[in-house]
């Protein structure tokens, strides 16, 4: 049933409201018929009449109409492409199905927008910029990633160097990204990160030219005769095995009044189809061009802090993760978010489907080692982040067939430059031994564990001169009941046929609560004294309770300082 149908009181509604405001309206007939319902409503301006069209969703009122007004072209809270005129900043939440109407927003609304296109500053605008390029139809998951660059303004044109990745076709899949911005000397204006270099190997030239302005059109045949204006030479495209690429930089409103460069990529893609087999000719090459516009992304350092600026100081640290199970993995994977800047990833074991469940990858992942295909995965994802694979299990001896010294070498290589040790073995042996090398030599180290059942767990940590207990005064005041310990599932471990050892029972979302508090107070750590950084918490042992009574519970957390114990032994 059509929602006209179903509240046909809230049509007649909004008809009434538009007659009361004195408004001409026509509903179009064939688009009722077939399911939408539009509305021709006459709106004067000045001395002129202009036809807006007012398109209601299927869900309607839930959900706002549109209203695009062809016959205008504000340079302000108008979709350039489609008109969509834009009534308020953020529609899906401001909307109110009780009270407004589509007459409501021509009266009050709309006379603003038109107020706000002359300059008036009396107008309340939303802080945010409007690029035209937001607009603009694209090749479907087409990509060009790109820097933020200063060109200098009177350099109009030039060469582009663009990476490919490997394995990658552009003639099927157009995926890419600009490594260097030169002119026409060859001299280089801009150029990407080392990081993204390496990510795109192969290479090849392309052109570029500044435009006076945002195109003047969205079809790309119309855009590409804008630059030709300025560079006639971009008339005959350069297919040279790859897609021939003109790319177009242009000043436009990023932010609320502030003009930058903006990216725009045109691509000129050759096809190569045969004729009927009885001729067995070839059509000629520009018979088969496809032109397209590609979306330009920026993908530096500093765009993506942009949005996690309190992470900014993590991204010169380096930490070591030893253990990548259930816990683990979700760590390492939530510090690559983060934008850490190197992490030692350290795990003898590989993945096994049956891991699936609690592991951060899926069924891909299985066969290969935990530290190896993790390391792959965030190298792949997260360029900014240099990844160290190393097969070790901690404090287990070494094959006889191994190297002399190869254990201590990968021990040696797991802490090297080190800023934080986290400790997601859940081992006693490993945590007994890390925790000491750490105190000793003044590391932070951080620990996780979670109970059978993924019911609770524990994320504590212990600094050298900044806690005044470690790891052994915690496990004195966990052992004397100081500190509670999570509730845990009773009952036997679960060996999985195909599995080495047995494991605990319990979901991967439940450790979730573990593995995220622990990458929070990995983070706080590593922040502490840098300007503008994560806050840091001010507690040490935190002891988390998931379930109560056989049910799951809001996670429930309970958090103390870490005292010295009067007991240890590391203080002397």
């Amino acid at each position: 049933m059509f929602w006209y149908d179903e509240f046909p009181a809230r049509l007649q509604f909004e008809l009434d409201e538009l007659e009361n405001a004195g408004f001409a309206v026509v509903i179009d007939p064939e688009r009722r018929a077939a399911g939408q319902l539009v509305l021709t409503v006459i709106y004067p301006i000045a001395d002129a009449e202009h036809p807006l069209m007012v398109v209601f969703p299927s869900d309607y009122p839930y959900f706002a109409f549109q209203v695009f007004a062809p016959t205008l072209a504000l340079a302000k809270h108008q979709d350039p492409v489609s008109k969509l005129l834009c009534f308020v900043a953020h529609i899906d939440s401001e909307w109110n199905m009780a009270a407004d109407t589509v007459a409501k927003y021509l009266l009050e609304q709309l006379p603003e927008v038109l107020k706000a296109d002359k300059g008036d500053p009396s107008v309340a605008e939303a802080r945010e910029g409007a690029p035209v390029t937001g607009f603009l139809n694209y090749m479907t998951d087409s990509l060009v990633v790109t820097s933020d660059w200063a060109l200098p303004p009177e350099n109009g044109r030039g060469k582009l160097v663009i990476g490919v990745e490997n394995d990658v076709d552009l003639n099927n899949l157009f995926r890419c990204a600009i490594l260097e911005v030169r002119d026409m000397n060859g001299d280089v204006l801009g150029q990407s990160d080392l990081s993204i270099q390496a990510r795109y190997p192969s290479r090849f030239h392309a052109r570029w030219v500044r435009l006076a302005g945002p195109p003047k059109s969205t079809e790309p045949l119309r855009v590409l005769d804008e630059a030709i204006k300025i560079w006639p030479e971009l008339l005959k495209p350069n297919f040279n095995g790859e897609p021939d690429v003109v790319g177009l930089v242009f000043a436009d409103q990023a932010r609320f009044e502030e003009q930058h460069d903006i990216w725009l990529f045109l691509v000129r893609r050759r096809f190569r189809v045969s004729v009927p087999v009885k001729t067995g000719r070839r059509l000629p090459p520009g018979d088969q061009i496809q032109y397209f516009l590609a979306r330009a992304d920026r993908g530096s350092r500093d765009d993506l802090q942009t949005r996690v600026p309190r992470l900014k100081p993590a991204a010169e640290k380096v930490v070591s993760v030893f253990g990548l199970g259930a816990l683990g993995s979700t760590v390492a994977w939530q510090l690559a978010r983060a934008g850490i800047g190197r992490l030692n990833l350290i795990d003898h074991d590989f993945v096994q489907a049956g891991n699936i469940p609690r592991w951060i990858m899926g069924w891909a992942a299985a066969g290969y080692g935990k530290a190896d295909v993790l390391a792959r995965h965030i190298t792949h994802n997260y360029p900014f982040v240099e990844t160290l694979a190393i097969p070790l299990k901690v404090g287990s001896p070494m094959d006889v067939k191994s190297p002399v010294g190869d254990y201590e070498s990968r021990m040696a290589r797991a802490l090297e430059g080190t800023d934080l040790i986290i400790d997601c073995t859940v081992e006693f042996t490993v945590q007994n031994f890390l925790a000491d090398y750490a105190w000793k030599h003044g590391i932070p180290y951080l620990w996780a564990t979670g109970t059978p059942g993924a019911w609770g767990g524990i994320v504590g940590r212990a600094i050298r001169g900044k806690t005044l207990g470690c790891w052994k005064c915690f496990r004195h005041q966990l052992f004397e009941k100081k500190i509670d310990a999570p509730v845990f599932e009773e009952g036997p471990t679960v060996q999985p046929i195909g599995c080495f050892s047995p494991t605990f029972t319990g979901s991967g979302f439940d450790m979730d609560s573990v593995a995220l508090q622990t990458v929070r107070m990995a983070v706080a750590t590593l922040c502490v004294g840098a300007e503008h950084g994560y806050p840091d918490f001010d507690w040490d042992v935190g002891v988390v309770n998931l379930w109560k009574d056989g049910h799951p519970i809001a996670p429930s957390w309970q958090t103390c300082p870490l005292e010295q114990h009067p007991a240890c032994d590391a203080h002397g």
